[in-house]
């Protein structure tokens, strides 16, 4: 494994499949939910990358989707739960840009159109926004966000 403070693509995909300490293959863990198998590779990408970008510490998860009872729900608006929020954000400045907001989805995913709206209204604040589908998208913006500066016109 790469013992510099980054981790490659390949590096970090390899270090998933053997156990620390170990060259025992890691059992898969079957979901039914593409998107949080997604969402998981991409904070795990964040957590070893952290000593190197510490603005990652601010990385987030907002948890506004989900299945919820009709109650759960109205409790959840009632303290302001907002549909659409991106899946993942950094709500910092950095480099120029206002912050990091990227929205996940699965191969055959559909943005909502609360999702289109805030994307849409970050990125006009100076946010690096995406729609991510795969852990490599997910790391160029980031490395966007860490490492480019923001030209401003």
């Amino acid at each position: 494994m790469n013992t510099g403070q980054t981790v490659s693509i390949s590096d970090y995909r390899a270090a998933l499949q053997v156990r620390p300490g170990t060259t025992t293959a890691r059992r898969k863990i079957k979901r039914n939910s593409p998107e949080e198998d997604l969402q998981r590779s991409c904070v795990e990408w964040v957590e070893l990358h952290k000593a190197r970008y510490p603005m990652l510490e601010w990385m987030m998860h907002v948890p506004n989707g989900g299945k919820r009872s009709k109650g759960e729900a109205g409790k959840m608006k009632g303290m302001g739960v907002n549909n659409g929020f991106p899946d993942l954000s950094v709500p910092l400045p950095h480099n120029g840009w206002s912050g990091f907001a990227a929205e996940l989805k699965s191969p055959t995913g559909v943005l909502s159109d609360d999702q289109k709206d805030w994307l849409e209204v970050m990125k006009s604040k100076g946010y690096v926004t995406l729609v991510v589908r795969t852990l490599d998208e997910f790391v160029a913006g980031m490395y966007i966000y860490l490492n480019q500066k923001r030209h401003l016109l």
